[in-house]
């Protein structure tokens, strides 16, 4: 049920899709996805477990600012100034005793609870080719579905037509032959995930292994690129990346022009690392890498 400040793509992101799949099960939003009103029920095939809605209040204390409650309870500071039904015109100029509506999400709604993971394996495997733009890492590693192969060569494709030039991109684990566990990875079981090395700038650029990406050595403007295009294909269930380097490819896209609302459906930040949003999303060893998981 939509609420007061909502829009697609932020609904989106709650749920890990994007608003186009919003759309497919909401004929109804076709001719206008901008157009939905508070209350209105909407159709949701979820890839993130919805939870329940909780109301509190929040009477702000003395040193409080308004985006350190925001980031408090997981929210952006936009989407906790929209929960406040326009009583607050001016986050800067908060005042003490000022009671907030904060709108955050409890526990995940029964029935919705993730299965317990299990072995998986890759029948049918397809070898990942090789190509001019890209190293692979570990080829006795680098199987997958013929589709996951596809994509990413779709992917390749695309990334190389924008960049035209750079660094070859590191093609990481995909899964091994017959799949089942990989050694170092939870996942990489069933031939639908990938993991690529960030693009980065300087002596590191051509490095073989993945190495660490910071401000002051990540190439954002092909690193946006190659994310773009994986999410451009549909067919993206997630992204995992460190938080710290999302936090740099929001403000570049951001930049770049890209809207609020693809904003707010891509990427966790800047909710917080606890908060289960959007398609971009943190875990643990991911600073020098992107893994991208296909539906």
């Amino acid at each position: 049920e939509v609420e007061a400040g909502e829009h697609l793509g932020l609904i989106a992101g709650r749920y890990g899709v994007l608003s186009k799949d919003i759309v497919a099960v909401n004929p109804d939003l076709a001719a206008n996805p901008n157009h939905i009103r508070v209350g209105q029920k909407l159709a949701i095939c979820p890839e993130i477990p919805p939870r329940e809605v909780v109301e509190l209040r929040h009477v702000v204390a003395a040193g409080e600012t308004f985006n350190q409650i925001a980031f408090a309870h997981d929210l952006s500071p936009a989407e906790l100034l929209a929960q406040q039904d326009g009583k607050l015109s001016d986050p800067n100029k908060l005042r003490v005793g000022f009671e907030l509506r904060i709108v955050t999400t409890g526990e995940i709604v029964d029935g919705f609870e993730p299965e317990p993971p299990q072995p998986g394996r890759l029948v049918h495997a397809r070898k990942l080719p090789g190509h001019e733009a890209y190293l692979i890492k570990r080829p006795s590693n680098a199987y997958g579905t013929a589709r996951t192969i596809k994509l990413i060569g779709q992917v390749v494709d695309r990334y190389r037509d924008r960049t035209k030039s750079g660094p070859k991109l590191r093609i990481g684990d995909i899964s091994s032959k017959s799949g089942g566990p990989l050694a170092g990875h939870r996942s990489h079981q069933e031939g639908n995930d990938v993991d690529i090395g960030l693009i980065l700038k300087g002596e590191l650029a051509d490095r073989e292994h993945f190495s660490g990406a910071s401000a002051d050595n990540i190439d954002l403007q092909r690193t946006w690129v190659l994310v773009e295009e994986f999410l451009a294909t549909g067919e993206i269930r997630y992204i995992f990346l460190d938080y710290s380097i999302q936090k740099l490819l929001y403000e570049y896209a951001k930049a770049q022009g890209v809207s609020e609302r693809k904003l707010d459906e891509y990427f966790q930040y800047p909710r917080g690392m606890g908060r289960n949003h959007g398609i971009i999303r943190h875990w643990t060893g991911h600073k020098n890498h992107i893994h991208v998981r296909f539906r």
